[in-house]
């Protein structure tokens, strides 16, 4: 293996930046001391006239192969390519340039950044390479889905990015639903969550892209309402009244109260043995009010007509969490705020055992 395979520089644009620091101490330091112009038009020449090339010539320097070139060093290899070994002060008068003295020494990535510098090439295949960049769409709670559920969407990337966007097609429709989210509005770096909640069946595509790249695509199968079986009721044999026996009398029991509160109507949806059935309880209750504090927020992707593209916000009250998806608007309550407001409840996450609602 060849030592130049053991040169690994920074990032390119790193290493440009610092080239270009060098260069303008380089401009600076000739300016004033005609040796020192006369000295970089010389070594130019040396360089491009030596039979092998910059990067052989800095492996050659490093004889120790530490990753530092010595005024030693230096002063061997110029004086090999000249036939006469440099006085100390041009080996001085060099490493000046990068900031360096021929005693510490000067790092081969300084050196290559001075050749750089100085007008000679750098191969590209020396720069750090960073690993393409991954990201990943997972789905809470898993399928099946239905119409009207709330769906957390959880985005992940290998690495910190600057925002994303995440696309949202719907088969048989036209409607491309595209949300860009800046870095300020994701949860973390590397990482958001987002609320989505499908108000009509089909089979929705999700495309997670960082500028022209895409980097997931996940498929969502979203089904209409689904009853729950109706219990099996045996039948009784008929048999003739006997007009002597009383006749058999049904007796309807009275209809139970719709909780009044929030906190009794969570107590009521949690206690239904049947989704469907918490989900009709909670449909069927009248606007409520809601005291509490914001403990988490999300965007909501996907949502009823007036919802899309907001905020949904986790609200913790005395006893209870609620899930409350805000109207479409330009601010939301953030996280800490304390809010009071009427909401209208919608929906029941057995995942997460918290009833959703809709802001009123």
């Amino acid at each position: 293996m060849s030592m130049a395979a053991n040169i690994v520089l920074p990032k390119k644009e790193i290493f440009l930046a610092r080239s270009q620091a060098i260069g303008a101490n380089v401009d600076k330091i000739t300016q004033s001391n005609r040796m020192a112009k006369l000295l970089v038009d010389n070594f130019r020449g040396w360089v491009s006239s030596a039979a092998v090339s910059p990067l052989e010539l800095t492996v050659r320097m490093d004889k120790d192969q530490n990753g530092l070139i010595s005024g030693s060093e230096f002063a061997d290899l110029l004086g090999t390519m000249t036939g006469e070994r440099p006085p100390d002060w041009v080996t001085e008068l060099m490493f000046s340039f990068a900031g360096a003295s021929p005693d510490s020494g000067i790092a081969v990535g300084e050196w290559l950044a001075l050749l750089a510098a100085l007008g000679v090439e750098v191969p590209d295949d020396l720069f750090a390479s960073e690993a393409p960049l991954t990201g990943a769409i997972s789905i809470e709670p898993e399928g099946p889905h239905r119409v009207d559920e709330t769906l957390t969407v959880k985005l992940s990337f290998s690495r910190r990015v600057e925002g994303y966007v995440l696309v949202v097609e719907q088969d048989g429709s036209q409607d491309v639903e595209r949300l860009s989210v800046p870095p300020s509005e994701m949860d973390g770096g590397t990482f958001d969550d987002l609320e989505l909640t499908p108000d009509e069946a089909a089979r929705y595509t999700l495309h997670l892209m960082h500028g022209d790249v895409r980097l997931a695509t996940s498929v969502i199968d979203v089904h209409g309402a689904v009853l729950d079986p109706a219990p099996v009721v045996a039948v009784e044999p008929q048999h003739p009244q006997d007009p002597l026996q009383p006749a058999d009398i049904t007796v309807t029991a009275p209809a139970v109260a719709s909780p009044s509160n929030l906190a009794d109507l969570i107590d009521h949806l949690a206690g239904c043995k049947l989704r469907s059935e918490a989900i009709e309880a909670a449909l069927a209750a009248p606007m409520m009010n809601l005291h509490g504090v914001v403990v988490d927020t999300s965007t909501t992707l996907l949502g009823p007509e007036g919802y899309r593209n907001s905020e949904t916000l986790v609200v913790q009250a005395d006893a209870y969490v609620v899930e409350v998806m805000m109207k479409t608007a330009e601010s939301y309550p953030g996280r800490g705020a304390e809010v009071k407001m009427t909401v209208r409840p919608n929906d029941w996450s057995l995942a997460r055992r918290r009833m959703v609602a809709l802001e009123h």
